[in-house]
């Protein structure tokens, strides 16, 4: 009887435990990366798979869990400033004069989606990767340097340096500028039967004659639909400031079934180079980047209108949590048109819901929900606020 009470516990505890990472799955709507500050014109999408900005830490094991991050090289060297293309935080990256390569310049990192918390399939036959970049006045582009791509499963961020793809570990489709700032594709996919595409040994530059300009933010979408395993029927698209420059419906990317072969995140890597000294910038140069969006549907470019676009429902950016100094009790602040009422959930990670409240309020630019609950230091939990029906999920570290 003992013994059957014992596995009975031991299969509660099992069922809990995927209950609530099917729950977390649930309340992130499966995006992942950094939840709190995503566009506002994107924060109602159901099919952003990541978001990546700057505004919740750079180079930290936050910041490595929800991005997936499981290596780099001179992320240290970075820094995150202000002014970016949506007036929030940006990455700001050095390339000093004379360094050539991701040990001297630049900074790279895989962005590896099955490694993040959120994720619960890190794998795509289809997705739109849109980013930014801004190189800044005074760059010197030389004879190029890589640039941020999407890549397959795996480790795929080694199919470049020369080791071209077999169609059964992977790909890159990173991007690069070239002289004078052109932008192109730079592909490490399989060999195709058609001859186009696969058949330079260090990468096959496919361009988009477009030539970025120092001092302003430039708009990259990359499409990538990896077709069928051991067939030319893969497809490449690529917008840049919102026009289309590449469509491609004939690349390889895998020749046989596996998850390699699928979408498995961004490569982020950019430096000069080449490895010869030709390559280096004559002088300190700097790029930003931000907006990294990966969805199941085209992104297209940031409107500023849309972040302040009214809408009945709460926003991320209006969302916040703090601690009263006064009660110590927590205070939830957001703003609304329409009055209704808005129900506050406080979850522990362990999945135990320690708090629920429900309170109606009146429209206005300022409405509150007070939570009297004792909470651990320094421990992480998860306030779900729903209001009309929709819920913004903030993590709270008390």
């Amino acid at each position: 009887m003992r013994l059957k009470q014992f596995s009975c516990n031991i299969f509660m505890k099992h069922i809990s435990i995927i209950f609530f990472i099917l729950f977390l799955s649930l309340l992130t709507n499966a995006q992942s990366g950094d939840v709190e500050s995503i566009e506002n014109a994107l924060s109602n999408r159901e099919d952003i798979v990541f978001y990546g900005s700057f505004d919740e830490g750079f180079n930290t094991s936050i910041w490595e869990n929800n991005w997936g991050i499981r290596w780099d090289n001179r992320a240290s060297t970075c820094e995150v400033i202000p002014g970016s293309f949506n007036g929030s935080k940006a990455l700001r990256v050095n390339y000093p004069q004379g360094g050539v390569g991701p040990g001297e310049t630049g900074t790279q990192f895989p962005i590896i989606l099955r490694g993040m918390l959120a994720q619960n399939d890190g794998h795509y036959n289809e997705l739109y990767l849109r980013y930014y970049v801004k190189f800044e006045e005074g760059f010197d582009f030389r004879k190029g340097g890589k640039l941020p791509g999407l890549m397959g499963g795996g480790n795929s961020w080694s199919r470049s340096g020369g080791d071209q793809p077999d169609g059964t570990n992977g790909w890159t489709l990173r991007f690069m500028w070239r002289r004078g700032g052109e932008l192109v594709v730079y592909a490490y996919v399989p060999k195709s039967e058609n001859g186009k595409w696969g058949e330079e040994v260090w990468g096959q530059d496919i361009t988009t004659n477009v030539d970025a300009q120092p001092g302003e933010w430039h708009c990259i979408e990359e499409y990538v639909n990896v077709g069928t395993a051991g067939s030319d029927d893969g497809i490449l698209k690529v917008w840049v400031d919102g026009e289309q420059k590449i469509d491609i419906d004939d690349m390889r990317f895998r020749n046989v079934e596996n998850d390699d072969g699928r979408i498995g995140g961004i490569y982020f890597s950019t430096f000069h180079g080449g490895n010869s000294d030709d390559w280096a910038p004559e002088n300190d140069s700097y790029a930003q980047f931000d907006g990294f969006v990966l969805a199941k549907n085209r992104v297209g470019v940031y409107e500023e209108s849309s972040s302040s676009e009214s809408l009945n429902s709460i926003q991320p950016d209006n969302f916040t949590v703090y601690r009263s100094p006064s009660s110590g009790n927590y205070i939830v602040e957001f703003s609304t048109q329409e009055p209704g009422i808005a129900k506050l959930e406080v979850f522990s990670l362990s999945g135990q819901r320690l708090k629920t409240v429900d309170e109606f309020f009146q429209a206005g630019e300022k409405c509150t929900i007070e939570a009297d609950i004792d909470l651990i230091q320094n421990e992480l939990y998860l306030f779900r606020l729903s209001v009309d029906g929709q819920a913004r999920i903030k993590k709270v570290v008390p």
